[in-house]
C-alpha cells in the first residue's frame, strides 16, 4: 500500500469497518460510486481511505476491592486475530477496485468514540459508515454508532443503508396487528398513525442516508437581496431537523424528495418547500437545517432553518408523535393514548425551542461577525410560520382534548398570547424584518376531505373557520407589533386566501387534482402518509396541489413563494417580501 497523500491534493476518507455485512456493503458502495481513484502514473493524488476498526475494550468485572479485567493472553490473541481478519477482508475489497491508497487503523475502545476521534485527529474530509438497520427500539437499547457519528463527527458523514426486501409474511403480520387494534374499537384515525408507526418500526428504509447537509463549502451570497434568512415553522418548512429526533414526524425516506436536486432530505415534499423557493427568489442558496452537524462556522452566514415537523406555538403540540420504548407486542394491550403519551415532552422543536436554537446560532455569529452581528440580523429576513399543528394535532385531535377545555375563540386567544411573546423574543434577539405566514385552509387538505362523509370532495367548513379566526388575529397582531417594536417591519402573508383561491381555480393555475394527494393511501390518498413501501403512481406531480395528505407539492410551493415575494396588498400586509427587504 502506498503512503498517505498530501491532504491538499487528495481527500482523506475515513471508512468505519467491522465484521458485519452492513460494513462491507458500505465500503463496496463507496468504492463503486464515490471513490476518486489514483491515476496509474501517480501524477495526481486521488482519495486515501483510512480503514478504522474499533476493537472492543476488555470487559470489566466487579471484584471485592474494585473492578478487574478478566483478560488473558489467549483472549488477547483471539481478539488480535479477529481484528487482523476484519482488516484483511476490507483491504482485499479495496484492492479489487484498482489503484486505491489505503491506511489501516485498529483502535481499542467504544466504536462511537474511536471513529469520531480518528476523524478529528486526521482532519478527515468525509466519514463513511454503514447502518446496521436497527429499528428504533434496538437503537434505544444497543445504541447507534451511525447516529452518534452523524451528530458528533467533525466532518460530513455518509451513512449507507443496505437495500432490503420485505417478506410478505412481515406485511401479513402487520395487518394482523392492525386487525387486532381494530377489534379493540379504536377510532379510525388512530389507525393512520398506528400504521405509520408499525411500518417505520418494522423496516429500515432502502435508501442512502446523508445525515449531514452541505450545499457548498464556501458561502456565496453575493448578489442576494438579504445576507441571510432564518426560518421558524413546522413541517411546511422542515428541511430535515426531525431526522434524528425521537419522533415519527419525519420524512427522511423516498419518495419524499423525488424531484429535489439533492434528493431525500427530510422535507415533506417531492421538491422544494416554500422557503426553498423564496430563498431562491432572494438570491440565497439553500438554508441549512439547524440540526445538521455541518451547520456551523461560515455555513450559518446564509441563515439557518429551525423548522420542525409536528411543532407548534404551544409546548404540548406534537406530543402525539413521540416514539416510545414500549415493545411493539404491547401496542395491542395498551390504550392508545397511553402508548403515545408516555413521554411528558415531545421530541420536536416547538416554537420556543426554535428560538432557543437561534440563541445557539447567535453565539457562533458573534464569534464570526463581532460588532457587525446586529446589523447582519437587522438586514436578514426572518420567516415565521406556525399555528397549523396547534389545531390539527392539538385542538382538533382527540388525545389532547383541548376542544373540551377551550372554545374556538378562547383557544385562538391563547395561541395569540403565546405567539406575541415569541415574536417579541425574536425582536429582542435582533430580528427586524419578519415575515409571518398565516395558517393555510386546514379543511381543504386531502386528509380532511378524505376523512369526511361528503362525497363531493369539498373543504371542511368547520376546520377552515378555525383557520380564518386565527389568521385574523395574527394579522391584527402584526399590525400592533409594527407600532410597538422599535425599528421593526413585520408583514402578514395570507396563505389561506392564496391557497383557497388556487384550489377554487385550479385549472387556471395548471393543476388537475385540487383535493387529491399525489402520494398517500386511502380516500383522496389522504388517510395515510406517503410511505416508502408503496409505488409512486403519480407521474405528473406538477398536476397536483398536494404532495401528501397535508403538504403542498413543489409546484404549489413555487407559486406561493412568488406570491409572497411580489404579491399585492390583498395577500401581503402591509407590503410584500420584495418591498420588505428593501425597506
Amino acid at each position: 500500500m502506498a503512503d498517505v497523500v498530501n491532504s491538499a491534493t487528495g481527500r482523506r476518507i475515513v471508512v468505519a469497518v467491522d465484521e458485519s455485512e452492513e460494513s462491507t456493503y458500505a465500503l463496496r458502495w463507496f468504492l463503486r460510486n464515490l471513490l476518486r481513484a489514483v491515476p496509474a502514473e501517480g501524477s495526481e493524488a486521488g482519495d486515501t481511505l483510512i480503514l478504522v476498526y474499533a476493537r472492543p475494550s476488555p470487559r470489566v468485572y466487579p471484584a471485592m476491592d474494585g473492578a478487574v479485567y478478566l483478560f488473558d493472553e489467549e483472549v488477547a490473541a483471539t481478539m488480535d486475530k479477529h481484528s487482523k481478519d476484519v482488516m484483511e477482508k476490507a483491504q482485499s475489497i479495496c484492492e479489487g477496485h484498482g489503484n486505491v491508497k489505503v491506511e489501516v487503523k485498529v483502535c481499542i475502545g467504544d466504536a462511537r468514540d474511536v471513529i469520531c476521534q480518528v476523524v478529528e485527529k486526521l482532519g478527515a474530509d468525509l466519514l463513511v459508515i454503514g447502518s446496521h438497520g436497527y429499528g428504533f427500539i434496538k437503537r434505544s437499547f444497543l445504541g447507534s454508532v451511525s447516529d452518534h457519528c452523524a451528530r458528533n463527527a467533525k466532518c460530513p458523514v455518509l451513512i449507507v443503508k443496505r437495500e432490503i426486501r420485505i417478506r410478505i409474511g412481515q406485511i401479513e403480520s402487520t395487518l394482523k396487528i392492525l386487525f387486532l387494534i381494530q377489534i379493540l374499537a379504536l377510532e379510525e384515525y388512530f389507525l393512520v398513525e398506528v400504521l405509520f408507526m408499525f411500518l417505520s418500526h418494522l423496516v429500515e428504509l432502502p435508501l442512502i442516508g446523508m445525515y449531514t447537509f452541505t450545499v457548498s463549502d464556501v458561502v456565496n451570497t453575493e448578489g442576494a437581496q438579504v445576507p441571510a434568512m432564518f426560518v421558524f415553522g413546522d413541517s411546511l418548512v422542515d428541511p430535515g431537523n426531525n431526522n434524528d429526533l425521537l419522533t415519527v414526524a419525519k420524512a427522511n425516506y423516498y419518495p419524499n424528495g423525488v424531484d429535489f436536486a439533492i434528493g431525500t432530505t427530510g422535507r415533506y415534499c417531492n421538491g422544494g418547500t416554500v422557503v426553498d423557493h423564496l430563498g431562491n427568489l432572494l438570491g440565497l442558496p439553500l438554508i441549512p437545517p439547524f440540526n445538521s452537524p455541518t451547520t456551523t462556522g461560515s455555513n450559518i452566514l446564509r441563515g439557518v432553518n429551525y423548522g420542525s415537523a409536528a411543532s407548534g406555538i404551544l409546548w404540548d403540540t406534537g406530543l402525539i408523535y413521540v416514539r416510545t420504548n414500549i415493545s411493539l407486542s404491547l401496542c395491542v394491550q395498551l390504550p392508545f393514548d397511553r402508548l403515545l403519551l408516555v413521554s411528558s415532552q415531545g421530541d420536536v422543536f416547538t416554537m420556543d425551542d426554535q428560538i432557543q436554537n437561534l440563541n445557539i446560532t447567535l453565539q457562533q455569529l458573534r464569534l464570526l461577525l463581532g460588532n457587525g452581528t446586529a446589523d447582519f440580523l437587522a438586514r436578514s429576513l426572518f420567516f415565521v410560520g406556525m399555528g397549523a399543528n396547534d389545531y390539527i394535532n392539538n385542538y382538533l385531535h382527540p388525545l389532547p382534548r383541548k376542544s373540551r377545555k377551550y372554545t374556538p375563540v378562547a383557544f385562538s386567544q391563547l395561541l395569540i398570547q403565546e405567539y406575541r411573546r415569541q415574536l417579541e423574543d425574536l425582536h429582542d434577539l435582533g430580528a427586524r424584518k419578519i415575515l409571518v405566514a398565516g395558517v393555510p385552509p386546514l379543511g381543504c387538505t386531502p386528509n380532511q376531505i378524505g376523512g369526511s362523509n361528503d362525497s363531493r370532495g369539498e373543504c371542511i367548513r368547520s376546520s377552515n373557520t378555525l383557520a380564518v379566526q386565527f389568521n385574523s388575529q395574527v394579522k391584527l397582531l402584526v399590525h400592533q407589533l409594527n407600532t410597538t417594536l422599535p425599528g421593526s417591519s413585520l408583514l402578514f402573508w395570507d396563505t389561506y386566501s392564496l391557497i383557497h383561491n388556487i384550489i377554487d381555480n385550479y385549472l387556471l393555475y395548471g393543476f388537475k387534482y385540487p383535493n387529491k394527494a399525489c402520494c398517500g393511501v386511502g380516500r383522496s390518498k389522504g388517510q395515510v402518509m406517503c410511505l416508502p413501501l408503496l409505488p409512486l403512481e403519480c407521474r405528473n406531480r406538477s398536476e397536483y396541489i398536494f404532495w401528501d395528505p397535508y403538504h403542498a407539492t413543489d409546484a404549489l410551493n413555487a407559486i406561493a413563494a412568488k406570491d409572497a415575494y411580489q404579491g399585492t396588498l390583498h395577500l401581503t400586509f402591509p407590503m410584500n417580501v420584495e418591498q420588505l427587504v428593501r425597506s
